[in-house]
């Protein structure tokens, strides 16, 4: 088995967990490092969500998974180093990239550990097609052993208060899974809803950016910060009509603080207000 054959699936933003919560489960959204773990007959393989190989970066988990699960076995998760105190997350993302950024085996792998939320394949079963009842339910069956190195992430209510509950925890939002949805290698959605907090502001809107790679363009908002003005962060992809209108001013360099963009930027005079985030 290769990255090829067990693309990762990947959700797809929501607004609201109320609006993709029927019949549902909702998992916490993890601050770390997207992984899959293919155990085969040659050994035990990682990779990211793109197909990059991280064999070697891991070596307590891949000795584990190599002893612990028969070939033919792929676990989808997140790579991840946090703290648990008194109810609290604290996610250590600048480990997991340590880690996983390094050429070698980081002298700190040790403090990262697998996360696992779904099951891909066990034993040479392809388990994509079964919805994810029962996906889960082969999880927890293989999760009632200790592991040293990895868990399987909770499960709770696809609810508003569970997900209140979670953000206030110290995560950064939760994944919503339909429970009869398989798996589908490579989609974006198909059963998948991620919902994470957002803060919204009033911007003016002073410039337009235009898209790179065939991407549509955004827009520049600024808001005020006390006596100045500083740019805020890019608002969401501009209506061609919008941009269009924008466009066409000079390309100065952007400022935000101590920060600045040299990208393709139109000046506009400050007469459009969003909301951005």
């Amino acid at each position: 088995m290769r990255f090829d054959e067990f693309k990762p699936q990947l959700a797809k933003g929501a607004v609201s967990v109320a609006a993709v919560a029927s019949k549902s489960a909702m998992e916490p959204k993890l601050d770390g490092w997207r992984l899959l773990a293919h155990v085969d007959e040659d050994g035990v393989h990682l990779y990211s969500r793109s197909g990059k190989s991280y064999d070697g970066s891991l070596p307590h988990l891949e000795a584990e998974l190599g002893e612990r699960f028969p070939a033919g076995t792929v676990l989808d998760g997140e790579a991840l180093a946090a703290e648990i105190g008194e109810g609290q997350v604290i996610h250590r993302w600048g480990t997991v990239q340590s880690v996983l950024g390094s050429s070698g085996t980081h002298p700190e792998h040790e403090r990262v550990s697998f996360v696992v939320f779904d099951l891909l394949a066990h034993g040479g079963l392809d388990a994509r097609p079964l919805p994810y009842t029962q996906r889960r339910a082969l999880l927890e069956q293989i999760f009632e052993d200790e592991y040293a190195t990895m868990q399987l992430v909770e499960q709770l209510p696809a609810t508003e208060d569970a997900y209140e509950t979670l953000v206030a925890r110290g995560y950064e939002g939760a994944v919503v899974k339909r429970l009869d949805s398989r798996y589908s290698s490579g989609a974006r959605g198909a059963g998948w809803s991620k919902v994470k907090p957002s803060e919204t502001t009033d911007a003016f809107v002073v410039g337009f950016e235009e898209g790179t790679n065939g991407r549509t363009g955004s827009l520049v908002p600024c808001a005020w910060r006390g006596s100045r003005a500083a740019r805020s962060s890019r608002s969401g992809p501009a209506a061609p009509a919008l941009a269009t209108s924008l466009s066409g001013g000079s390309t100065p360099t952007v400022r935000a603080g101590s920060t600045e963009s040299s990208r393709s930027s139109s000046w506009a005079a400050p007469a459009a207000r969003v909301g951005a985030r």
